[in-house]
């Protein structure tokens, strides 16, 4: 197929660019500057989140010298001879004088069975379960 030319149509020899060379030099300043300031803002970025960590950092220590104070007072509560103190200074409790007690002559009443999603499964042994491979290889027969 052949070209077909045009008469009134005539591509332009150069490009002028509707920006003077004035224009394009402050642009390029501009973007110079832009990037000068990239690491800047960069660095600001990683000062901010150190800055956040160091804070996180304190708040998780406190909080674990918090967890280690109530983990002691628990301790402190728990002993045998802090509940007997509490037991006969506080509440008036007294140590009993003899032990009594009660034999029952009736059986106890049955258990109420759980629902079958709340009762424990049985754990099955390894050794009773075949391998997966185990009936693959019996279709193959190869006894």
């Amino acid at each position: 197929m052949a070209a077909i030319e045009r008469p009134g149509f005539v591509l332009p020899r150069t490009w002028q660019l509707p920006v003077s060379g004035r224009g394009l030099m402050v642009a390029g300043l501009l973007g110079l500057g832009f990037l000068g300031l990239l690491p800047v803002l960069q660095s600001s970025s990683a000062t901010t989140t150190g800055f956040t960590v160091n804070d996180l950092e304190l708040q998780r220590d406190g909080l674990q010298n918090e967890v280690n104070t109530l983990q002691g007072e628990v301790a402190v509560y728990s002993s045998l001879d802090y509940i007997e103190r509490e037991a006969t200074g506080r509440l008036g409790m007294v140590v009993p004088e003899r032990r009594l007690f009660v034999g029952v002559d009736e059986a106890a009443p049955p258990l109420e069975r759980l629902p079958r999603r709340f009762e424990p499964r049985p754990l099955e042994s390894p050794l009773a379960s075949t391998p997966w491979w185990q009936p693959l290889a019996d279709l193959l027969d190869f006894d």
